[in-house]
């Protein structure tokens, strides 16, 4: 009798959470071990000046340091959880955790190398950019210009350009820059009312002449690619970016030298893969998209390992540099600390 009302009790319960709407996935009973910031009420129209649509652990992992929709950097100090504003950049950002160096635009048409402290390395005047890059070591940067078909690398330590390529198309969805600077991936985009939407990613590695040879161009038919994030495995050569195909999103590998493919997984029920980022050690692929999922990867395989929903469209996500912690920024502007180790270990 008193296992029959236990189980009487504990399905009660089940039913009550369930029409609470909650579930075992939910971001509540996710292993968030720290949230930064307060949320605010939010418009599935428009982004809250505070979004963070970029983010990166510092070196040694002490600070969060992201880039907000409204331009601001700011920094946030994990251990008490207060934020300052570090900076401001309206047009691009970059951060490289390996030396703890930032690269911003400035509305002069300046770009400014900086540390995480504030120092200003030096300041370039290269004009409107929009899209920018660092390599894992930061020894090379990559830069687009605004609105050309042009992409730029960039020496990250003498501070000097080393080549130059012309691209088919206008640099519209963002560059990458592979783990050592050899290769940047560039997607490029562009629309007419005759042809539509044409998307393609195409890869150049520099050349002792200077120039920036182009090594291979990718295109899947019927798919849009590389909307919003690419990443290149920090171990091999190997590029993953969003794509998208009747409506609906989902991700693609392929090897950049030759523009193979090495798997897909398509068919989300998202949109956009907005956040994308890859573990140091490559091993692991992190995807969240407008639907608030979060999905954890084998980068070899395209197997999921792990999936949940967060319950708010995830725009950015970055590793920490030991691979142990994730930081998941949301819709309505707060950011959590993901510990992966949990994650991985409950399944999905």
């Amino acid at each position: 009798m008193k296992f029959r009302n236990l189980f009487i009790a504990m399905s009660v319960l089940c039913l009550f959470i369930a029409a609470a709407g909650y579930s075992l996935l939910s971001a509540n009973n996710a292993p968030f071990s720290v949230v930064l910031g307060s949320p605010s009420p939010h418009s599935n129209k428009s982004d809250l000046p505070q979004l963070a649509v970029d983010l990166s652990f510092s070196k040694n992992g002490r600070h969060l340091v992201a880039w907000q929709k409204n331009g601001k950097i700011v920094s946030w100090d994990l251990s008490s959880g207060k934020v300052k504003e570090i900076g401001r950049s309206n047009s691009v950002f970059a951060y490289c955790t390996g030396k703890d160096l930032i690269l911003k635009g400035k509305d002069d048409g300046t770009l400014a190398v900086e540390t995480l402290g504030g120092k200003v390395i030096t300041l370039l005047e290269v004009g409107a950019m929009e899209h920018a890059a660092w390599s894992k070591d930061c020894s090379k940067f990559a830069l687009a210009p605004k609105g050309k078909k042009l992409i730029e690398l960039w020496d990250g330590e003498q501070i000097f350009q080393i080549g130059s390529a012309a691209t088919s198309m206008p640099v519209r969805n963002g560059i990458a820059l592979s783990a050592d600077g050899s290769q940047i991936a560039a997607a490029l985009g562009e629309h007419s009312s005759t042809m539509g939407h044409r998307t393609v990613v195409e890869t150049y590695s520099p050349q002792p002449d200077g120039k920036l040879a182009r090594r291979s161009v990718y295109s899947a038919a019927n798919s849009v690619l590389g909307m919003w994030k690419m990443v290149f495995s920090p171990v091999s050569s190997h590029l993953f970016v969003g794509s998208q195909v009747a409506g609906k999103s989902g991700l693609r590998s392929f090897e950049s030298n030759t523009g193979s493919e090495d798997w897909h997984q398509q068919g989300f029920r998202s949109y956009w893969v907005r956040a994308l980022a890859i573990s140091p050690d490559g091993a692991q692929l992190i995807s969240g998209d407008e639907k608030g999922k979060l999905r954890i990867w084998d980068a070899a395989t395209g197997k999921r390992l792990n999936s949940y929903e967060t319950g708010l469209v995830v725009q950015s996500v970055a590793f920490s540099a030991d691979g142990q912690r994730l930081a998941v920024a949301l819709w309505d502007g707060t950011i959590k600390i993901l510990k992966l180790q949990d994650t991985l270990a409950a399944g999905g």
